[in-house]
């Protein structure tokens, strides 16, 4: 599909939900490991990252990246997804977003192309939008208990998950990168 070395994505984005209060939940992982991303690639470049506000999303360019954040509630994050991809008039092929995925444990992140939400709202919301299942996903492990998804995800990540999930973003991030 792509020539090695060449890299599949140019639109980056994270998703979570938007205010303080949400900053540090499982839900929002999706935001951090693109914060995270941001930080590899500015210190591979020397340069902050120069962050413009669009109407549903934020962004910064990195050489052949463009790092955009959801401002959307993680429901509606399609809407940003799709604003994204019209105001930088990229296909859906070319885009990879980054979310908490309850169906992987902890610790653990899978890039998968062209696939079903599995039940998460916000990769829901994205297929709804683009009208695609062509699109990369980041998909970055949360499950460390039982039960449903909707009773810890809003919860702020405990000191001992926070170790795991931030391992595993630097793993994703060192692939979104260098794509091995």
């Amino acid at each position: 599909m792509f020539k090695k070395g060449a890299k599949p994505w140019r639109i980056i984005m994270g998703l979570g939900n938007p205010g303080p209060e949400y900053r540090n939940t499982y839900h929002n992982v999706g935001i951090t490991a693109l914060r995270a991303l941001a930080a590899e690639l500015q210190k591979e470049q020397g340069a902050a990252p120069n962050w413009r506000n669009a109407r549903l999303f934020r962004y910064a360019k990195y050489g052949p990246f463009v790092l955009a954040e959801s401002l959307t509630f993680m429901n509606g994050s399609g809407m940003a997804a799709a604003a994204a991809l019209r105001h930088f008039r990229e296909s859906p092929e070319r885009f990879l977003v980054l979310h908490d995925d309850s169906d992987i444990g902890i610790g653990s992140f899978k890039l998968v192309f062209k696939r079903g939400s599995a039940g998460h709202r916000g990769v829901q919301s994205v297929l709804g939008a683009l009208k695609t299942k062509n699109f990369w996903r980041g998909r970055i492990g949360v499950r460390n208990r039982g039960g449903k998804a909707g009773e810890f995800v809003l919860k702020t990540i405990s000191a001992g998950d926070k170790e795991l999930i931030y391992r595993a973003i630097g793993e994703l991030t060192k692939k979104v990168i260098v794509n091995d």
